[in-house]
């Protein structure tokens, strides 16, 4: 498998010796720049700092300035070809059918499907460069949960804001997504047009409802037509799962509260034999993995916050990171298929808990560290096609570690920093909840609002 690793020392090496253009060296030489621009993806750091970096590793002096004039010359299609090279190739090389670690989802019916999950995400960028003014951006992805990677990361700007279903179109519309997947999406995607559209593409999808979805019922006017093609050609499935949680009221006590969290899931999958209801479930359950991933790219990458200004800078950075996360799965790929099996880390790990239950864990590894790690040590010999087996080898004993987690594990998403994000929205759902939490309490639900109404009827104090 490191044999298969090294190769990539070819693929950046081809795609870098078919830039064409007037690149003069006088200090820096044209994969210089490319380091710059790949080493400046990386969270917290600044042009000066990866400047001064590469300067001392090669013993030269040259300004930031320089070395981003040089990779302005550089186009976007070589970060773009060079990334659609490194998908293929891990397509090709790093995937296997029955990936998913759900045990239900590896049935006959799901051995030739592709789920992909597609959702929308933000971050703040600089394009307009007005002081003192935050500029927030939407960005679309679509995730092939069925190898782990992500197929498409495209900056829609502020104009995309809340345009998430708008964006979907244009991605069915360049056909950036096969017509043999099953698509996930969460409820921001509930759009009648939409359901229908993707059935005349003949791609398959399991949805989440709005509440307030009239799938199911009889209505009349101009959604007539299109409300009876998807009461005869979808299927609604429920999803209800109960958990436990300690919260307080408004008086500080502390109350176990059980809760029966319900959805409602819209899919064209109408054969009930193949497809089961539990099946449904677990594929949508699958599109938390584009979730997981937003993360690794706001924890590790400058995706959440940036400073550049023209829109292809943007993409090249987006090109940047995807490669760099291409990269970091083909390194857990081949620890786990190779190294793994002669340091017997392939073996199922377990888990022992204080109150002596011993759980099963599949293997896995701290991607940040091997995104970190690659940053630190790889990408230079990969960029400079220097990359070799005994570095891999080292790299396979310090970067990559098997961490044990118990699976399906739940946790609150809450943030411990002031003013962020999840920080601001889990003190609102306290407060929230204590109020419910009172009002059952009192058996008083009237001083209610109609949506935590319908909160309380589905929650229990134990």
């Amino acid at each position: 498998m490191e044999e298969t690793l090294l190769k990539i020392n070819n693929i950046f090496n081809e795609r870098i010796n078919g830039i064409t253009g007037n690149f003069r060296k006088r200090i820096l030489d044209i994969r210089d720049a490319i380091l710059f621009r790949f080493k400046y993806s990386e969270v917290g750091v600044t042009k000066e700092s990866i400047a001064a970096e590469i300067n001392y590793d090669k013993n030269i002096k040259c300004d930031a300035t320089v070395y981003t004039k040089k990779e302005d010359n550089i186009p976007l299609s070589f970060y773009q070809l060079l990334f659609y090279d490194i998908q293929k190739y891990y397509t090709e090389n790093f995937t296997n059918k029955n990936y998913y670690k759900c045990e239900i989802l590896n049935v006959t019916p799901m051995a030739d499907a592709i789920v992909v999950a597609v959702d929308g995400t933000y971050s703040n960028t600089n394009i307009s460069a007005e002081k003192g003014k935050l500029e927030t951006s939407m960005n679309i992805c679509s995730y092939n949960v069925s190898y782990g990677i992500p197929l498409l990361l495209d900056l829609k700007g502020r104009e995309g804001k809340n345009k998430e279903i708008a964006s979907l179109y244009e991605i069915l519309k360049e056909e950036k997504i096969e017509k043999n997947v099953i698509l996930v999406a969460d409820r921001a995607y509930t759009k009648y047009e939409l359901f229908k559209k993707l059935a005349d593409m003949s791609i398959n999808y399991v949805i989440r409802l709005r509440d307030n979805c009239l799938i199911g019922k009889e209505i009349s006017g101009k959604q007539s037509t299109i409300m009876k093609y998807l009461n005869e050609n979808t299927r609604i499935v429920d999803s209800e799962y109960e958990e436990t949680k300690i919260l307080q009221s408004r008086d500080k006590k502390k109350h176990k509260v059980k809760f029966k969290n319900k959805c409602k899931l819209v899919t064209n999958l109408m054969d009930t034999t193949k497809y089961t209801d539990e099946i449904i479930r677990q594929i949508y359950k699958q599109r938390w993995s584009i979730e997981v991933f937003f993360k690794i790219l706001k924890t590790n990458f400058k995706f959440r916050t940036s400073v550049e200004r023209k829109p292809d800078n943007y993409a090249k950075q987006y090109y940047s990171e995807l490669i760099i996360y291409y990269i970091s799965k083909m390194l857990s790929h081949a620890k786990t298929t190779s190294t793994a099996k002669q340091c017997k880390l392939n073996k199922i790990k377990y888990k022992n808990k204080k109150n002596g239950q011993r759980i099963k864990c599949p293997i896995r590894y701290n991607q940040s560290l091997i995104i970190t790690g690659i940053f630190r040590k790889l990408i230079d010999n990969i960029i400079y096609s220097s990359l070799t087996d005994g570095m891999l080898k080292s790299f396979f004993g310090t970067y990559i570690k098997n961490i044990k987690n118990e699976p399906d594990r739940h946790f609150d998403r809450k943030s411990k920093l002031p003013f962020s994000k999840w920080y601001v929205k889990f003190y609102h759902e306290v407060y929230k909840y204590a109020k419910i939490i009172n009002a059952k309490i009192n058996n008083d639900p009237d001083k209610l609002n109609k949506n935590l109404k319908l909160l309380y009827k589905d929650i229990t104090i134990a």
